[in-house]
């Protein structure tokens, strides 16, 4: 039941829709402003008996809640995306939702004008086919209230939304309406642990510490080495230097060491210096067709070689005139 308050604030609602100011009106604008004024009237009790149980939980689990719009708040709708849908007369019009396991579904809408109704069912396989069961029970909404409600959806389905216009026999209907499917916050992916590193065996261990032992007697080897040489390196260099006087013939005047001494017998009897007839008799052996190289010097003709023979000439040999053939 309703309270004393409940009932005086839907009184003084209904009293100012039934005002009016101004001059007086004619017959037709008082039919008018009766009608007007009682269909108001309808609306504001049917959004109080609404708004009494603004966000009830059903049993479904889904909210729904319904107020008053400003036109603000329609414009805001609107552009936030809200679409604007022509409900033809005795039809319902429908959208499927594909939900998965804590996906939620919400929805926004205000009808135009007169009423709608609304109602969300869930598809489910059963024997023969699909069937839809209600989820949210069909309910009529007047117009200029905003609807607001949301469903979760505990295991994957999917659900259908349906604006219900099949018991108007001749009117159309206009609905803003907004769907948004809420999808559950993704678990953070687990860290990959890496795995554990194998365990050093003592084998291992005792290979490695002989290895670097090999090492280092190799290194120790090769420094000693380099410490007798670099000994031996410091003997040279402090040994004093061999002196001069201890070489066989040494003498400190090396003018008179060149000029004294023996000669050696190679060059007591060398062969005399050829004269320049020789040289130039030498030179026109290499001249081009064996002549002298000096014109005016007449030279010996023993000197030059003999001319070439000739080959002796080709003798004609005579042809029978009858066959062609030689006759020899």
């Amino acid at each position: 039941m309703m309270s004393e308050m409940q009932k005086a604030r839907r009184a003084a609602t209904a009293k100012r829709c039934l005002q009016g100011g101004g001059p007086p009106p004619t017959k037709e604008e008082e039919r008018y402003s009766i009608g007007h004024a009682l269909a108001r009237a309808k609306t504001v009790a049917t959004m109080a008996k609404i708004a009494g149980a603004r966000w009830r939980e059903h049993a479904s689990g889904a909210l729904m809640g319904a107020a008053p719009m400003t036109e603000p708040k329609f414009l805001k709708l609107v552009k936030d995306g809200g679409e604007v849908l022509q409900i033809p007369r005795r039809t319902a019009w429908t959208q499927a939702f594909s939900l998965r396991a804590g996906a939620s579904l919400r929805w926004e809408f205000r009808v135009q004008s007169h009423d709608l109704g609304f109602a969300l069912r869930r598809r489910a396989m059963q024997k023969g086919g699909s069937v839809e069961v209600d989820v949210v029970d069909s309910k009529r909404f007047p117009a200029g209230v905003a609807v607001a409600g949301d469903w979760t959806a505990i295991e994957p389905c999917t659900v259908v939304a349906a604006f219900d216009n099949a018991y108007s026999l001749l009117t159309p209907k206009r609905v803003v309406a907004k769907f948004s499917v809420n999808d559950p916050t993704p678990k953070p992916p687990t860290p990959v642990s890496s795995p554990p590193a194998r365990a050093e065996t003592a084998y291992t261990r005792r290979r490695d510490l002989a290895a670097q032992q090999r090492e280092m007697a190799a290194l120790s080897a090769k420094l000693d080495e380099a410490k007798v040489e670099g000994e031996r390196l410091k003997e040279l260099a402090s040994a004093p230097t061999p002196k001069a006087t201890n070489l066989d013939n040494w003498s400190d005047d090396w003018a008179a060491a060149l000029g004294s001494g023996k000669k050696s017998k190679g060059f007591d009897d060398a062969p005399p210096a050829p004269s320049t007839r020789e040289l130039l008799a030498f030179l026109d052996t290499y001249d081009d067709g064996q002549r002298p190289a000096f014109p005016d010097e007449v030279l010996p003709t023993d000197t030059f070689p003999p001319p070439p023979p000739t080959s002796p000439p080709l003798k004609e040999v005579p042809l029978d005139d009858r066959t062609g053939e030689s006759t020899l």
